[in-house]
């Protein structure tokens, strides 16, 4: 194959190109692409990139936490992650039952949860993955600039409540970042999870 390269983007800034609008860059906007084996933060003001950082933590932490506290394979924690996952506690959690498929070779063997243990599992990761990102601006003294509006992206974006819990860490306004749309490119791929692609496609 005859490839060349012609420049390189870090991902924050491609995840940033993607789901900020002009005036979350001039007025100042924080975005948080939360991935699969990462999460990675940039930070805008006055149509300037002035940050950009990332910490090892993804979605693939959650999903094995989930395997490993459940004692089920990774394609049902995933799974479970997906359809059940959640950040905000409802007292409904306990009476939704779930059915589990046990770590063994048989796949006949289940046993029953209820949601409430899904999102115990989920809600703690979550609140370090945030919590880590908010020491990194704290850091640099960025929670000093009044910063209050935050943009989530990634394939984390799609948790439910995550907007929510969010707001309460950062206390900042919060919205979920879909990506720009683009010209040739079919609407059912413009979803956060795609951002860090799209911004790579946006950026020149």
């Amino acid at each position: 194959l005859n490839i060349h390269i012609d420049n390189f983007i870090p991902t924050p800034l491609s995840s940033a190109l993607a789901t900020l609008n002009n005036d979350d860059k001039t007025l100042g906007a924080i975005c948080i692409d939360l991935g699969a084996s990462s999460s990675n933060v940039s930070v805008f003001k006055n149509n300037k990139l002035i940050f950009i950082d990332a910490i090892s933590i993804g979605g693939s932490n959650i999903t094995k936490d989930i395997a490993r506290g459940l004692s089920t394979n990774l394609k049902s924690a995933e799974r479970l992650k997906a359809l059940y996952g959640s950040v905000i506690s409802s007292p409904s959690d306990q009476y939704e039952i779930i059915e589990v498929p046990y770590l063994t070779n048989d796949p006949s063997r289940f046993k029953q949860i209820n949601r409430s243990d899904i999102n115990s599992i989920i809600k703690p990761r979550v609140e370090e993955n945030l919590e880590l990102i908010w020491q990194k601006l704290k850091e640099y003294n960025l929670h000093k600039r009044q910063i209050k509006n935050l943009v989530i992206t990634g394939g984390g974006a799609l948790l439910e409540g995550i907007s929510e819990y969010a707001q309460m860490i950062f206390d900042s306004n919060v919205r979920i970042g879909k990506p720009h749309s683009i010209t040739g490119i079919d609407n059912n791929f413009i979803k956060p999870q795609n951002a860090q692609t799209i911004g790579t496609i946006l950026f020149n």
